[in-house]
């Protein structure tokens, strides 16, 4: 018995061996492509990083095109921009690419970061395609875990590396203002019925999207404080800017109090950044309606010219936060 279980560790250690020597000679594409991706955005080490979502980017075809941190860096000049603004990203995200900065060794400046308010609400937080796990394991997770651990953990399913199944997601309850909980499936279906009025449609979606409960515990907040903290460690001015908020849409369909419940979560949000040492800039009147995209009604993505103001009033709160010697 003894010979077959030496035989079985010498078994495992060539196996593990061979693992290692094919880990290093064969990494996994997806991991290298994507953290390749990464290093080209500051490659040039760029003074300043930004980290957006959605809301950077034209949506409609404008002549145009140009995202708000394009626009951020042409607007300072010799202030190179590092741009990490990508699709449905949030605090956590953002924290994974801070660590990713700091193992390889970028610095800039200032790191500024988009805070938005729809992406602390529960619908955000469970929404299948927005729960990009794969993407931040690959960001945040060691380069040498991920060349030995990477292709076993997710062939064996350790971990979730998929986004949260849809059925179960279906079936969380959100709390709505003004209506109570609702299943998550419940309410995407309202949102996209066509037998819904579209007043009762929007309504609700400003609702969900705006009208938050934002507590201390919120997975965001924990990741949106983490983030502060990381920076100023790294020797890094954190300048965290609240997005520009279609409030007319909001009381003109959910009424007076929508704008009191905006402003009790952007405090509340203040609050916590100001816990790590950070005032936050509140641009979320920066903008007018008619700069808004609209599908079918104005929301938190913006057109060219609200594009535009956004970097404009970034740019003022860069040189604001500049030592007198480096402001142009």
């Amino acid at each position: 018995m003894s010979k077959f279980f030496v035989k079985l560790a010498g078994f495992l250690v060539l196996v593990l061996l061979a693992h290692i020597g094919t880990s290093f000679l064969f990494p996994v594409r997806e991991v290298v492509q994507y953290r390749r991706g990464l290093r080209k955005r500051f490659e040039a080490g760029q003074p300043v990083a930004f980290f957006g979502d959605s809301c950077a980017f034209s949506w409609n075809g404008e002549a145009d095109m140009r995202s708000t941190p394009v626009l951020l860096d042409e607007l300072l000049p010799g202030r190179q921009v590092a741009d990490f603004a990508m699709i449905a990203r949030n605090m956590d995200d953002h924290l994974q690419t801070i660590r990713f900065m700091e193992r390889e060794g970028y610095r800039p400046e200032f790191a500024v970061i988009e805070v938005n308010l729809r992406a602390f609400a529960e619908p955000w937080q469970v929404r299948p395609q927005f729960r990009l796990t794969k993407e931040k394991l690959i960001t945040g997770a060691s380069p040498l875990f991920l060349t030995l651990g990477f292709r076993p953990l997710s062939v064996f399913k350790v971990f979730e590396l998929a986004p949260v199944d849809a059925a179960k997601a279906a079936g969380i309850p959100i709390e709505v203002e003004g209506i109570g909980a609702m299943p998550f499936g419940e309410i995407d279906r309202l949102l996209a019925s066509e037998e819904v009025d579209m007043a009762t449609r929007i309504a609700l979606l400003y609702r969900v999207s705006y009208m938050l409960d934002i507590q201390p515990s919120d997975p965001e907040v924990a990741a949106m404080q983490a983030c502060a903290r990381l920076l100023k460690r790294m020797g890094v001015t954190p300048l965290f800017f609240f997005e520009p908020i279609p409030y007319d849409v909001g009381n003109d369909y959910v009424g007076p109090e929508f704008a009191q419940r905006v402003q009790d979560g952007l405090d509340r949000l203040t609050e916590f950044l100001r816990q790590e040492g950070v005032e936050p800039v509140d641009l979320s009147h920066c903008v007018e309606l008619g700069d808004f995209l609209t599908d079918p009604v104005p929301n938190d993505h913006l057109a060219a010219a609200g594009r535009l103001r956004l970097a404009e009033c970034l740019a003022a709160a860069l040189c604001e936060a500049a030592p007198p010697s480096a402001r142009p």
